[in-house]
This record gives structure tokens, C-alpha cells and sequence, in this order.
């Protein structure tokens, strides 16, 4: 089985969201911009900004000026948005006219995203399980093949002093505890017996602890050493909770255990 999956390095890590007025014509879009977009200062940081309402009609913008192909323009002394009275919604594509929205519908959630300087350092995630790594290609720009911080040289991990990516993995287990007497200090075995904690993974920690109570409230179950503490024995495979302060772990449905490992 082969998969190819395209993703941008740079993500749209910032999103900001408007509410249009009953009549959307006359409204005005600023940016709170806790970080400022990429390119921002020179007006080509427009062509870097993702527009879309909830219905994900698209629209693109552009430093106001005397123009039709643009739905929004930006008031850069005003630092807002407008809606572009001269746009016009037919427009050639590709040798096809198409239609385009004139503007957002009224009352409807427009979305603003876009990249900052430090966007690159996002993670990508794969929604995959059991991914074998060393079977995986990561190609930039079609034509440069990155190089992995770890990979297989026969059965052995070799780690590369200069590399251009680093991959985590995570693996989790679910376990409900019944039992008032271990409601307080509980200790799970993980259902790995093929493998070894020690000698079968690198960098192998633990990530999180998550618990869901029965309103389906995801809670994190933290080692702060005031409300819980947590014993992750990788020798025997096995994590240990101990509350030490408030309800204990029967008041969870369910308590979901993630590892991380390179």
C-alpha cells in the first residue's frame, strides 16, 4: 500500500474569525495580528493570507486600489478590511469563466489564516496508524529528498548528525478502573508483550494522561506531585498512578495512557 499526502511546511498556524453584519456591504475586518503574518510589511503578505466563511466560499485581497479581481481590499492605513464595490465576480479560469461570491452572506462566520515567520516549527501530523517510518519518503518541492534523524541501516537505528526532519510516533492504551481500592493508586500493564520498552524503541517517554469524565470532559492527569503522581516503569512495561490529592480514578469512564518515540 502506497500513500502520497501533499502538506504546506509553512501551516496556517494563526486564525482569526469575524461575525458579518446584517448587511455585510459596509463592514470592516482588523486583524488583532498577535503575531504579525509572514511577509507583513511589504503588500505581497496578502497573497499569504487564506479568506473562507463557514460555507467555504473563498475570497482573495488585496491592498485597496483601483482594481476588480479581488472580492476584499486592505486599508493599510487603517489596518481593516472592506468589501471591494467593483469586484467583478466573473472571472476566466483556466480558459472557463466562472462566478465567484461578490462578498459574505449576512450573519455568517468569516475565518482569516495565515502563516507567521515561525510557522515552519509546526508539527505535521499523520493520521495513520502503525506507520512504519523507515518505509517513508518526505519529498520538498518535488524534487529534494529529505533526510530522516533516524533511519534503518539493515536491523540497526543510526541517527544522523545533520538531518533535515524529525519524526513522533505515539501509541496509547485505554483502561477504565472499577475498584474504589485502586481508585487511588493504580497500576497499568501495557499490552505489548511482543516487544520491549528498553530495546524495541528510541527515545521511548511518556507524552500524556488523559481522563474522561462522564460529562466527556477530557481532563489531563499531570505528575505534579501535588494532585497526582505518575510512574512510568519502562523496565516492566507498566504506568502507575497515585492520587494524592481529590477524587480518585474511578470518577473517570475512561483513563487513555499516550507514549511518545522517535
Amino acid at each position: 500500500l502506497t500513500e502520497y499526502l501533499n502538506e504546506r511546511i509553512w501551516q496556517f498556524t494563526e486564525l482569526e474569525e469575524f461575525i458579518s453584519d446584517d448587511d455585510p456591504s459596509d463592514d470592516t475586518y482588523t486583524l488583532l495580528r498577535e503575531n504579525d503574518p509572514l511577509f507583513w510589511g511589504d503588500d505581497k503578505w496578502l497573497d499569504y493570507v487564506m479568506i473562507y466563511d463557514e460555507n467555504y466560499n473563498y475570497y482573495g485581497a488585496a491592498v485597496q486600489a483601483s482594481e476588480v479581481d479581488h472580492q476584499l481590499h486592505y486599508v493599510s492605513g487603517s489596518d481593516y478590511f472592506v468589501w471591494n464595490n467593483n469586484f467583478d465576480q466573473f472571472q476566466e479560469y483556466y480558459g472557463t469563466q466562472i462566478q465567484l461570491p461578490l462578498m459574505v452572506y449576512p450573519n455568517t462566520d468569516l475565518y482569516f489564516t495565515y502563516c507567521t515567520s515561525t510557522s515552519w516549527q509546526t508539527p505535521i501530523f499523520l493520521d495513520y496508524g502503525g506507520i512504519d517510518t523507515s518505509t517513508l519518503d518526505i519529498i520538498f518541492d518535488y524534487g529534494y529528498l529529505l533526510t530522516p534523524r533516524y533511519e534503518f541501516w539493515g536491523d540497526t537505528v543510526y541517527e544522523n548528525s545533520v538531518y533535515d526532519y524529525d519524526v513522533t510516533q505515539y501509541y496509547s492504551e485505554t483502561f477504565t478502573v472499577y475498584s474504589a481500592s485502586a481508585g487511588s493508586d493504580y497500576t497499568h500493564p501495557f499490552e505489548v508483550d511482543d516487544y520491549s520498552f528498553e530495546n524495541d524503541f528510541t527515545n521511548l517517554q511518556l507524552f500524556k494522561v488523559i481522563g474522561l469524565e462522564p460529562t466527556m470532559e477530557d481532563v489531563e492527569i499531570i505528575d505534579d506531585d501535588v494532585n497526582y503522581d505518575i510512574i512510568f516503569d519502562i523496565a516492566n512495561k507498566e504506568i502507575r498512578i497515585i492520587v494524592l490529592a481529590g477524587e480518585d480514578l474511578t470518577t473517570f469512564d475512561l483513563i487513555t495512557v499516550m507514549l511518545s518515540f522517535s
